[in-house]
């Protein structure tokens, strides 16, 4: 595959995945206000739902606004403002991922609640508890394989650099000899 169809296939999936979550997110906050009485067993499930989804929100557009500023023409204007996006960004990740193991908590200690509405002490409406639940589960998934694709490059990188290193060494001693 030349240079452009490669580049093109990458854009077309990074779009792709981009609408995927942005409607993941969307309803994620829908599903949270629609349901925001919803769930007694643990009432800031709903809740969570929605302040997760404005803040992943929030994220993605700060992340956006440091790939378009990267179009700003001063060198100096550039780097105010990447530094101040990466600031907010860092607090905005950080407030995320608080949110999440929260959120985790909240979903998993009424694993499984009652979905018979009857039932007002352990009742929590089915379909956001399931979103809830399979949405912090599928990211769970998401941050493992993330973690194991990091790891693996890590070792890639060391392994690469041993290699540079013994070749450097070999063609260094053959030199002296």
């Amino acid at each position: 595959m030349d240079d452009s169809k490669s580049s093109a296939f990458l854009t077309s999936l990074f779009v792709i995945l981009a609408v995927v979550v942005l409607g993941v997110i969307i309803a994620a906050i829908g599903i949270g206000a629609y349901t925001l009485r919803d769930c007694p067993v643990q009432p800031y499930i709903p809740i969570y739902l929605i302040v997760f989804g404005v803040f992943v929100l929030l994220v993605l557009i700060v992340s956006l606004g440091l790939l378009c500023g990267t179009l700003a023409k001063d060198t100096y204007e550039l780097l105010l403002l990447s530094m101040l996006i990466i600031s907010v960004s860092a607090i905005l990740y950080l407030f995320v991922v608080c949110w999440f193991i929260t959120g985790s908590v909240w979903i998993y200690s009424v694993h499984p609640p009652s979905y018979d509405p009857t039932n007002e002490e352990n009742y929590c409406n089915k379909t956001l508890y399931l979103f809830a639940f399979w949405l912090n589960t599928v990211c769970y998934g998401c941050l493992a394989v993330l973690l194991l694709c990091s790891g693996f490059l890590v070792l890639y990188t060391c392994v690469q650099n041993t290699c540079q290193r013994a070749q450097s060494l070999a063609s260094n001693s053959q030199q002296q000899t």
